[in-house]
């Protein structure tokens, strides 16, 4: 059994050497048959999309002299739509008919003046073999359980409200929060979608035999005490 993960990997523009060189190396390992053939699916783990920096000169010459100044001013930051069109053609192509799940990091996730364009274009992507981030996912073998979930979730204080421009408002598990919980959305918090994950996961781990539910839930229990 194998899969292939990594994350980190696309870049503001189309001929980025990251991009490139990312998708070349998969689309070399899975060239070799027996890779393709032993590969049960690859985990795409966030961070999909980088915006290009502000790096020009003028930024560093007139630096804020008082706290009025010093507040973050609201921008909106340059997205390039065929940067991640076509990197996410390009991987899914390489991928051919073996399964791909995507997560998002927090780049991924950032508001962008309310439109949260890098994260709409990557859902667009989404089909019943490549399984973009909108709530739990889950591939299960006879022996094994995979669980993807969000961790940029816990960032954030978990008692602080979700701002209304922020992105989770496109994921199917803040609405899934709002349902559950019966409030509207000026009141959910970055809190109520990190219990409602951590139920779902326990919920799913109680599904598999006891002695396997024994191992995982352990599991759980020492990588959540650490969040």
């Amino acid at each position: 059994m194998q899969f292939i993960t990594f994350g980190c990997w696309n870049a503001p523009h189309v001929e980025s050497p990251q991009v490139i060189n990312t998708l070349r190396s998969l689309e070399n390992y899975l060239s070799i048959e027996s890779n393709r053939e032993n590969t049960l699916f690859i985990a795409v783990l966030g961070d999909n999309y980088y915006p290009p920096k502000d790096k020009s000169k003028d930024k560093l010459k007139d630096k804020p002299t008082d706290e009025a100044e010093k507040k973050p001013k609201d921008k909106v930051k340059p997205i390039d739509v065929e940067a991640i069109h076509s990197a996410f053609m390009k991987l899914l192509e390489v991928a051919g008919t073996i399964p791909v799940f995507v997560i998002y990091g927090n780049h991924d996730l950032e508001d962008n003046k309310v439109t949260c364009v890098q994260l709409r274009e990557q859902q667009t992507f989404s089909s019943p073999t490549n399984h973009f981030y909108n709530n739990l996912m889950f591939y299960e073998t006879d022996n094994d359980l995979f669980i993807f979930i969000d961790t940029t979730i816990y960032s954030y204080p978990k008692e602080d409200i979700i701002p209304e421009e922020n992105c989770y408002k496109y994921l199917d598990i803040y609405n899934s929060v709002l349902t559950s919980k019966g409030i509207d959305k000026t009141q959910i918090s970055y809190g109520d979608i990190r219990d409602y994950q951590e139920e779902a996961i326990i919920n799913v781990i109680n599904t598999r035999d006891s002695e396997k539910r024994k191992i995982v839930k352990n599991i759980w229990s020492r990588t959540n005490s650490k969040l």
